[in-house]
């Protein structure tokens, strides 16, 4: 049962982010110069909405969809 978990966990990972998904460790969090809510994700500045900057802390493993 534990195995099947494991690659469950692994195929949902690996097949879970569509090529304009931007996935990644979040390395920052920032609000811009126009008030923009932003995260960093592997040191790539991403503008998000609140919700998502709120919940952000780094070392975090993020996909942003576009």
């Amino acid at each position: 049962m534990k195995k099947l978990l494991v690659v469950l966990a692994v195929v949902v990972t690996t097949f879970s982010c569509t090529p304009d998904d931007q996935c990644g460790t979040i390395t920052g969090w920032d609000i811009d110069y126009n008030g923009d809510y932003v995260i960093y994700v592997d040191n790539v500045k991403h503008r998000v909405i609140a919700s998502t900057w709120y919940a952000a802390e780094v070392g975090n493993t993020i996909c942003i969809e576009y």
